[in-house]
C-alpha cells in the first residue's frame, strides 16, 4: 500500500511568475510538506508529478522512498535552500534534523514537517562552535539513533573588499562558512564510520568559481568549500563515506524578485536574462540535487562540485552583454544581425 502525505499548504497567491517577453514559468511541483513562494519548472521524479498548492486547499501526494529511513542533518536548515532541502528530504522518507541559530525558526520548521506526516527535529546550533556541533550530533543520535547524511549549508556573509572588510567580519565569515563545515563533519563522521556509510553535501556557490565585486571573504570560503570537499572525499571514500558539494547560481523566491523590482524597477527581467535558461533558480532546484547526492542512486559519485546555475558559467562572457549572441539561445527575442 502506498503511503501518502497530507499536506496543508497555505498561500496568499500563486507561485508562478510572469516575465515580460518570456514564457510563463509554471508553478513549482512539490511533494511532501513543502515551502510556498518558490518558483521552478515542472519536475518529474520516479513516475510522480508533484504540484504546488496555491489554492490553499489540502493536497495529497504519494510519499517517495529515495531517502526512506535515512537520518539527514541540514545546517542552515530554515533558510531558503535549507528549508526546501529539509522538506524535500522529508517528502522522500528521510528523518530530518533542521539546524540553525534561531531555535524558534528551527523548531517551527520541524513542527511543520511533522504535521505534514514527516519526522523532524529542530535544533539551535552555532556551527562555528565545536561544543555545539558535538551537541548537534548527540541530540540527533539520541532522537533517531544514526546519522546517514549531512547537508552543510550554514553561511555568514560580510560584504566588502580587502580594505572595507573588518577583521571581525572576515573571521565570522570563515568561522561559519568553512570552519563550520569542518566541525560538523568531525561531529558526524564517527557514527558514519561506525556504520560504514554516509553522504555529506556542502553548499558552495558559483561565487567560489567566479568573482563578484566586494565579496572577498564570501568568495574565499566558497572556493575553499570545493577544495575541502575534494579532500574529504579522498580521505573517507575507502570507509564508505561520500562527500560532494553543490554550487548554486541565483536562487531567489518570488518575494525576493518583488523586492528587487521595488528597489530597481525592471531589474528582475534583466537579472534573469543573464541566465541561458531565461530565469533564475528556485530552492527546490537545489533540494532535488541534494536528494540525489544523499541517496544510494549516487553511490559512485564523490568529490564533485555540481553547478546548479542555469548554464550561467558555461556561456561565453560576451554572450551576457551582446544581445545578438544571446539570441542564439533564446530564439525570437532578438533579431540576429550582421551589422
Amino acid at each position: 500500500m502506498s503511503k501518502t502525505l497530507s499536506i496543508a499548504l497555505r498561500a496568499s497567491r500563486g507561485v508562478g511568475r510572469v516575465i515580460a517577453g518570456s514564457p510563463r514559468i509554471p508553478s513549482t511541483p512539490w511533494h511532501g510538506p513543502l515551502a510556498v513562494g518558490l518558483t521552478s519548472q515542472r519536475t518529474h521524479r520516479s513516475g510522480r508529478y508533484y504540484h504546488s498548492a496555491a489554492s490553499g486547499e489540502e493536497q495529497h501526494s504519494e510519499m517517495g522512498t529515495r531517502l526512506q529511513g535515512k537520518v539527514i542533518i541540514v545546517t542552515g536548515g530554515y533558510g531558503l535552500i535549507g528549508s526546501a532541502t529539509c522538506r524535500t528530504c522529508a517528502g522522500e522518507g528521510a528523518r530530518v534534523v533542521a539546524v540553525g541559530r534561531d531555535s524558534e525558526k528551527a523548531e517551527r520548521l520541524a513542527a511543520a514537517i511533522t504535521e505534514g506526516g514527516g519526522d523532524a527535529l529542530g535544533l539551535s546550533v552555532d556551527v562555528s562552535s565545536k561544543a555545539d556541533t558535538e551537541r548537534m550530533a548527540e541530540a540527533t543520535l539520541a532522537r533517531f539513533g544514526s546519522i546517514d547524511g549531512l547537508v552543510a549549508g550554514a553561511v555568514w556573509q560580510e560584504m566588502g573588499n580587502a580594505l572595507e572588510l573588518t577583521e571581525e567580519g572576515w573571521d565570522r565569515t570563515i568561522d561559519v562558512g568553512l570552519k563550520g563545515i569542518w566541525l560538523c563533519v568531525r561531529a558526524c563522521l564517527p557514527n558514519m564510520l561506525e556504520r560504514g556509510h554516509g553522504s555529506i553535501v556542502a553548499i558552495s556557490s558559483i561565487q567560489g568559481l567566479a568573482a563578484y565585486p566586494r565579496r572577498v571573504a564570501y568568495g574565499a570560503i566558497k572556493g575553499g568549500v570545493a577544495s575541502l570537499t575534494r579532500q574529504l572525499a579522498v580521505d573517507w571514500a575507502p570507509k564508505g563515506i561520500r562527500v560532494n558539494s553543490v554550487s548554486p547560481g541565483a536562487i531567489v523566491s518570488d518575494e525576493g524578485m518583488a523586492r528587487l523590482d521595488a528597489l530597481h524597477p525592471g531589474q528582475s527581467r534583466l537579472y534573469q536574462e543573464v541566465y541561458p535558461v531565461g530565469h533564475v533558480g528556485a530552492a527546490e532546484d537545489v533540494a532535488w540535487a541534494m536528494v540525489y547526492l544523499l541517496c544510494d542512486e549516487s553511490r559512485f559519485v564523490t568529490g564533485i562540485d555540481l553547478a546548479i546555475d542555469g548554464g550561467l558559467l558555461a556561456q561565453s562572457p560576451e554572450a551576457v552583454v551582446l544581445p545578438r549572441l544571446r539570441s542564439g539561445w533564446r530564439p525570437g527575442r532578438w533579431e540576429l544581425r550582421e551589422d
